[in-house]
């Protein structure tokens, strides 16, 4: 799931910010794993995750964030949170 995860926000952030849709180089698939791993969180807050980043990208947002890693740090915690809550 960790890989797929990173070439799907890779190809997104690609497409979003240099026009082609390129597939995740081996550092941030290492990181989807051990982010991943570390917080163990379940798989529907890693889907959820991803279809944050996809709302983000998809309603034009400009990429604020320096990198992907942060794009989905920053998904990975708010969709978190949202299994939390309810």
């Amino acid at each position: 799931l960790a890989v797929l995860s990173a070439n799907i926000i890779s190809k997104m952030w690609n497409l979003k910010k240099e026009g082609r849709s390129g597939s995740a180089d081996i550092r941030f698939k290492k990181f989807c794993a051990e982010i991943i791993t570390k917080s163990q969180v379940s798989d529907d807050t890693i889907f959820l995750s991803l279809k944050y980043v996809q709302r983000y990208i998809k309603n034009g947002n400009n990429i604020y964030f320096a990198n992907e890693h942060q794009l989905f740090t920053i998904a990975l915690m708010l969709a978190h949170k949202w299994h939390n809550d309810e």
